[in-house]
């Protein structure tokens, strides 16, 4: 039986979860209500056990706090534990589903244009045997954002003192508020995300990722300006001091994980062949 005297607004989102719960766990009763929803991390859905009961938030794929609840039950049968994590894990993929297709994914970059850059950038390389580590760096993060339409780029250096640290940054002239918070965010001193994914970049990896990958990962990026991708790569120079580049994407950017590749191996270049000045 399926109540549907409570705000049951027959959205295709909500029903597709409950059919696809009902297939999977064998529910038999499912009511609705609409609620403000209030999911702090940004999902478009939730789920809570209570019972004999599962509980499912479900934000409205409109946007916004509004959303209804749904209750989930089978009288005189409760859930199993593995059907309880099942149900889970479908709620998880359903709301990947829902948050691909309200972010949209980039658009897609060329490999011809990613060869490209990475032979311009080389062959700048080649002409700065004399030029500081920064300035080679620099000069891969300058050529990598023109010519692939990246919002901003970063270098960053980690210090003896183990504090990394911004040593060069710019963002594109693009007007509004997103631009200014990027600028804001990309001007600061010392940097304090550092965590796992910085500290296998500095050790010579590279780091890719996008909005759509996690509500956390979404909501992280949009607080630093309407970041949609970015690209990563780091390591050591000659010096043993490391060094770290982050390239910027934002809506209007094409998808920059595809340049994961060039840029590392332009980063490594420009850290230690030419050989560059000792300081």
């Amino acid at each position: 039986m399926v109540d549907r005297d409570h705000g049951r607004s027959g959205d295709a989102w909500t029903d597709l979860i409950e059919r696809t719960l009902r297939g999977a766990i064998d529910v038999t009763e499912v009511s609705v209500a609409p609620r403000a929803v209030g999911l702090e991390d940004g999902s478009a859905t939730g789920l809570s056990v209570g019972g004999d009961e599962l509980q499912i938030v479900v934000r409205s794929r409109g946007g916004g706090d509004d959303g209804v609840v749904m209750c989930l039950s089978r009288p005189g049968r409760p859930f199993a534990p593995d059907e309880r994590e099942i149900a889970e894990r479908i709620v998880g993929a359903l709301d990947h589903m829902v948050r691909d297709g309200a972010l949209g994914r980039p658009e897609a970059l060329a490999p011809a244009v990613v060869a490209d850059t990475l032979e311009r950038v080389l062959h700048a390389l080649d002409e700065l045997v004399a030029a500081s580590v920064l300035e080679r760096l620099t000069t891969v993060a300058r050529h990598f954002s023109r010519h692939l339409g990246a919002a901003a780029w970063w270098v960053g250096q980690n210090p003896v003192d183990g504090v990394l640290q911004r040593a060069a940054s710019d963002v594109r002239g693009v007007q509004g508020a997103p631009a200014a918070r990027l600028a804001e965010v990309l001007s600061v001193p010392e940097v304090t995300w550092r965590d796992e994914r910085t500290a296998v970049l500095l050790e010579g990896g590279s780091y890719v990722a996008w909005a759509g990958d996690s509500a956390g990962m979404a909501a992280e990026m949009e607080s630093w300006g309407g970041v949609v991708t970015l690209v990563a790569a780091g390591g050591y120079d000659l010096d043993a001091r490391q060094w770290l580049v982050v390239l910027f994407g934002d809506r209007t950017s094409p998808d920059l994980r595809h340049a994961q590749a060039a840029l590392s191996a332009a980063v490594q270049v420009a850290m230690g062949f030419p050989r560059s000045p000792r300081s």
